[in-house]
């Protein structure tokens, strides 16, 4: 049996949906749209995390795919400072901050490592190393973030609906 024959409906919808969505990236890429279809799931990724995960503890307010500088997207919410924050809400707010890296990683394989996106995940990763005891070692750090970027993938790909409408 193949793969797909052994898959539930909704996984084979899911795979459909993503090998669709990918398809349009690539085309996107052999046509030279790409950086508007990428930030738009960049951005896109960062708004279904904030809608979608109870507990975050921000309020989703708008996204915007053409930015103040004419080329970057911005997703803008409300947000506790990371002092206010649970553990579990730091967790989260570092799972939406990776969102738009993770589905860039899983559509081309890389991403464009936004800066802005990396310094509000360092902060927030060194905050929740320091509420585990440590001290906010790069090492910790890094893998705070890596598990945050791992995690906000599966949350996308189980959210995948949602994420097409945006």
């Amino acid at each position: 049996m193949t793969r797909n024959s052994k898959a539930s409906k909704s996984q084979r919808n899911r795979w459909r949906k993503w090998h669709n969505f990918y398809n349009g990236i690539e085309e996107a890429l052999l046509t030279g749209r790409i950086t508007q279809a990428l930030v738009a799931g960049h951005e896109g990724a960062h708004s279904i995390i904030i809608i979608k995960n109870r507990d975050i503890p921000e309020q989703f307010l708008w996204t915007t795919i053409i930015g103040r500088d004419g080329r970057d997207g911005e997703t803008f919410s409300t947000r506790k400072r990371n002092a206010d924050c649970s553990i579990r809400e730091l967790k989260a707010v570092l799972m939406a901050t990776m969102a738009g890296r993770a589905l860039e990683e899983k559509l081309v394989g890389v991403s464009t490592g936004h800066e802005d996106d990396m310094e509000d995940a360092r902060q927030t990763a060194k905050e929740l190393v320091r509420r585990r005891g440590g001290t906010g070692q790069r090492r910790a750090v890094e893998r705070a973030i890596e598990d945050a970027t791992k995690a906000a993938g599966e949350f996308l790909e189980e959210h995948w609906n949602a994420f097409e409408k945006v």
